[in-house]
């Protein structure tokens, strides 16, 4: 059983005097709703399928066009019966609706207008199924006889609708029987001329140099055997030669100065949407990108950059020309595989075991090339090393770390110790053996004398 609902323009009261919800400032129903009890909002019944009080019409659906339109009323030009709807037009009414080509208030023959309302002979046409005989593409004209084979419309592609070019000479692009020839024409100009390639795409070019503003172009095709055909759908664009030139990109990354460890590092930065971006080493392209619509762009190199510094530049290129090149931006690629090794320390020349000598002179080395060496002395903080330390008396530690290019530091030091004693430890002795020369500290070394302390090499 269907429900039951308040309907027609019976009172309402939704608790506001606003139209367009169901119920109107007057507390009246508005046609397509229902109304529930007053202090309830009401609800659409149009598009139910339901021919409910109020509406004219109900064809399940709340579309414009199909003749019961989206608040339930009847379009001019159809007639609707039953629930859901079923809408038509009514040719002879006089009113030109749905699929008729034309109207004249009448269902009479030989007045231009047939009574199927379709164009009878003799009537220009510019399409197929518009005449009540055929249409004849060639003198665009409804006939009775069928004129033979027509070759279908070709499709426009370029100039995209509605867009601004800025040349007076743009490709004007599109698809068609493969084999045709295809003419574009503005009004009855003809523009430019071209035969459709085996894929199906044609190209040409104005033979004339169009002027700035609006224009519309179509087109028709022909292949051998066949009629002209009717043609294309026409395409509005505007020709503007003074568009300015986009302003020049900006590269966000690389970060300029960094390092990459690949070949093929994303290069990315902003710039005007719609623009084609052309990223370049010198002159050489390195990839392109056409800019979002919120300004970003990325690309990566179509081949892969050498281990090395590089420096890019980008330029955008828009209909109205090419932008300046931007802010060049230097970076390295490394590709070799990260040095993660500790270089070993070692340590070359020292003072003796035990001296007077507050001086010591050091020289350091390591396994590694260029590396660099860090010191701590009896204990205290790690600094840069010196070429001689100036020490009391007493037992000394000096350690030895050293650094490499890639930041790798030696986790193990070297050591050396040493004891600095007064002068009269040394006045027993007498003689040139009192104080020991750092020259023995090789000699002493092989002696295995305690002082000198070298750590095991690591094995690789």
């Amino acid at each position: 059983m269907r429900r039951r609902h308040h309907r027609g323009r019976r009172a309402c009261d939704d608790g506001n005097t606003t139209a367009g919800d169901g119920c109107n400032a007057t507390c009246t129903v508005e046609p397509g709703y229902s109304c529930p009890a007053p202090g309830t909002s009401c609800f659409k019944t149009c598009g139910d399928g339901v021919l409910d009080a109020g509406e004219q019409c109900d064809d399940g659906n709340a579309a414009n066009g199909d003749g019961c339109n989206t608040t339930c009323a009847v379009e001019p030009g159809y007639s609707c019966n039953g629930s859901p709807s079923t809408c038509g037009t009514t040719c002879g009414d006089g009113v030109r609706a749905g699929t008729e080509v034309c109207d004249d208030g009448n269902l009479v023959g030989g007045d231009t207008c047939s009574p199927r309302c379709l164009l009878e002979v003799g009537q220009a046409c510019t399409a197929s199924n518009v005449c009540e005989g055929f249409c004849d593409p060639t003198t665009q004209q409804c006939v009775a006889q069928d004129p033979g084979p027509v070759t279908p419309a070709p499709v426009i592609t370029g100039p995209v609708a509605n867009t601004t070019v800025s040349t007076s000479t743009p490709p004007i692009t599109g698809t068609s029987e493969p084999g045709a020839t295809v003419t574009v024409r503005e009004g009855t100009t003809v523009v430019c001329t071209a035969t459709t390639d085996a894929s199906g795409n044609w190209t040409c070019t104005p033979t004339t140099p169009l002027p700035d503003g609006p224009h519309t172009v179509t087109a028709t095709a022909q292949t051998p055997g066949s009629a002209t055909s009717f043609p294309s759908t026409a395409v509005p664009f505007v020709v503007n030669t003074q568009v300015p030139a986009p302003a020049a990109p900006v590269i966000t990354g690389p970060v300029a100065n960094t390092t990459v460890s690949t070949g093929t590092p994303a290069l990315s930065g902003t710039g005007e949407p719609g623009a084609t971006v052309t990223v370049r080493e010198g002159t050489t392209g390195v990839c392109t990108a056409t800019v979002d619509g919120s300004g970003h762009w990325s690309c990566v190199p179509t081949t892969p950059l050498p281990d090395g510094p590089h420096t890019v530049t980008a330029t955008a290129e828009t209909p109205g020309g090419t932008s300046p090149a931007s802010t060049p931006v230097p970076f390295v690629v490394d590709t070799r595989e990260p040095d993660t090794q500790a270089p070993d320390t070692s340590i070359v020349k020292g003072p003796a075991p035990t001296t007077s000598s507050r001086t010591a002179d050091f020289e350091y080395a390591s396994t590694e090339e260029g590396s660099t060496f860090e010191c701590r002395l009896d204990g205290g903080e790690w600094g840069p090393c010196e070429d001689s330390y100036t020490v009391g008396t007493g037992d000394h530690v000096l350690q030895v770390r050293a650094v490499d290019d890639s930041g790798n530091r030696d986790e193990s030091p070297a050591e050396y110790t040493w004891t600095v004693q007064g002068s009269r430890a040394f006045a027993g002795g007498g003689g040139c053996s009192a104080a020991p020369d750092a020259s023995w500290l090789a000699l002493l070394g092989l002696m295995g004398v305690p002082g000198l302390r070298r750590r095991q090499r690591r094995t690789a």
